[in-house]
Order: structure tokens, then sequence, then C-alpha cells
């Protein structure tokens, strides 16, 4: 998200005469979304399964995450941090919890991501994220305190099943040639 404002600009630089219309939500939201055929384009997470190479930006993996100097002592249930659902962050926490067998709750609540990086940082709770998301005073607590690993995940590029505009064409290829000088 951090690179957006610049990709933005970009994209008008090169387009003026194209009216850029941008939605922000989950990216389970976008989903539907584009297959609704009520956006041209979306970027999204979603879990690795090999498919649709063609369309994947960047790959990456969830990661518990907790403050820097984050401590439980196991009397009390570990307290978490997630959006309410649908989420697929929660739902990927969840779903890996459900199985492990450990004492937890659900200790913040927050729509954003900022929100659940302030209880991270405020050292109330550990939330799923994925790694690149990480902040400083952020550390990786995989595996500690009984935490089941979690899922690789990507960012994929979604088309509507109608096809793009020549403007949405334009702007997939350079989400495209962002994504391959981010990772070089």
């Amino acid at each position: 998200m951090a690179r957006l404002p610049a990709l933005l600009a970009q994209f008008a630089h090169l387009f003026p005469a194209v009216r850029l219309d941008v939605t922000v939500g989950t990216y389970l939201d976008l989903q539907k979304l584009v297959a609704a055929d009520a956006l041209d384009l979306a970027v999204v997470m979603a879990l690795a399964d090999g498919q649709d190479e063609a369309a994947v930006l960047r790959r990456t993996r969830f990661v518990w995450a907790a403050a820097q100097d984050f401590r439980h002592d196991g009397a009390l249930p570990l307290p978490l941090a997630f959006s309410p659902a649908p989420c697929m962050h929660r739902q990927v926490g969840v779903d890996a919890l459900e199985g492990a067998g450990l004492d937890w709750r659900v200790a913040f609540t927050s729509p954003s991501q900022q929100g659940l990086r302030a209880a991270v940082l405020a050292d109330l709770a550990v939330t799923a994220l994925p790694q690149g998301d990480l902040e400083s005073g952020m550390v990786v607590i995989d595996g500690q305190h009984g935490l089941p690993a979690l899922p690789a995940a990507q960012f994929q590029l979604l088309w509507r099943a109608a096809g793009g505009t020549a403007a949405a064409e334009a702007f997939g290829q350079l989400l495209r040639e962002w994504s391959a000088a981010a990772a070089a």
C-alpha cells in the first residue's frame, strides 16, 4: 500500500485522459467485485495454491507477529488481534489455531490494518499478517507459545471475465512491472 500513491500518480501522468476510479477494500470483497464485473482488475491476496501462475505479482507467507518485547506466560489465553470476519488474515489465523489445541482469545478487533498493528505494537495482542507487513518494533514469533505454522500466500492480479479496457491492460502491465522491480 505504501507504493500505491506513486503508482497511481505514474498512471495518471501516462494516461491523463483516463478516469481512474480506485476501490480499496478487503481481498475477499475485491474478489467478489471483479467476479461481478464491477471492477476491471484488482490486486488481491490468495493462498498459494500453484494455480494461475501468470497472475502472481508477488509471493509471501503469513507469520505470527508480536511486539518486540512480547511475553506470554501461558496461564491465560493467548491474546489475538484480528479484523472482523470476513477477513483473509483472520481466516488464516483462526483456521490454523482451531487444530492447534492452543488456548486463545480475540482481544482486539479492528477493520483497519493500522489498528491491528497498533494493538501489536502496544503489546496487547499477537496477529497473523503477511511477512512483508511487519513494522519496526514487531517480531515474528512463529512456533512460539504453541502457535501453529501459517500458509504461504501470493498477491495476484485478477481480471474481470469480460476482459479489460486498454487503460486497464496498461494499468495491469504497470502493476506487473512495479512488482518485478520490487522483487529484483
